[in-house]
């Protein structure tokens, strides 16, 4: 009985360590370098040609500001990948939303990030690559905005059965 046992302990701990996430998958966030210089510096040619009627890029203009505070207060505790999906589905602004190449969009997010203080890296920014960084104050995780959305996964019910 104790090598059935033994062997299925083996067997349960196999599919877990298969299974479970990279700790430093679900660690990574803005302040790990997720952009490059020159995938930034691409990323503000396209916002002058693209956004620059609309957004300002420094923190304290009147144009709907894309660093500082409004940054902050709009994409805090979210993820790079959701940044980087509403962007993608939503500038520019009106018929055009949705119409750049993802690459750009992705060298947009880069600039975003990078005229917030974020830390540039090796690697460029891509779809793939923003998957769950998150986007949180340097001394770590907070409290949610105020208004945030928030996805709530799994279930609602009380413990006692009730309601």
């Amino acid at each position: 009985m104790s090598n059935v046992f033994v062997a299925a302990v083996l067997a349960v701990t196999a599919v877990m360590a298969f299974n479970a996430p990279d700790a430093a998958a679900q660690s990574k966030s803005v302040w790990d370098g997720v952009y490059t210089q020159p995938q930034a510096a691409r990323g503000e040619v396209s916002f002058a040609a693209n956004c620059a009627r609309c957004h300002s890029a420094e923190p304290n203009a009147e144009r709907r500001p894309l660093a500082g505070k409004a940054f902050w207060q709009s994409f805090r505790e979210s993820t790079v990948d959701r940044l980087l999906d509403y962007v993608s589905k939503n500038m520019p602004n009106g018929a055009g939303a949705g119409s750049l190449e993802a690459s750009t969009y992705a060298d947009l997010v880069a600039f975003i990030l990078s005229r917030n203080d974020l830390p540039s890296g090796a690697a460029e920014l891509t779809k793939d690559s923003a998957n769950g960084i998150q986007i949180i104050d340097k001394s770590g995780p907070g409290e949610l905005p105020g208004g945030t959305l928030v996805h709530i996964v799994g279930c609602l019910a009380r413990k006692d059965g009730g309601g």
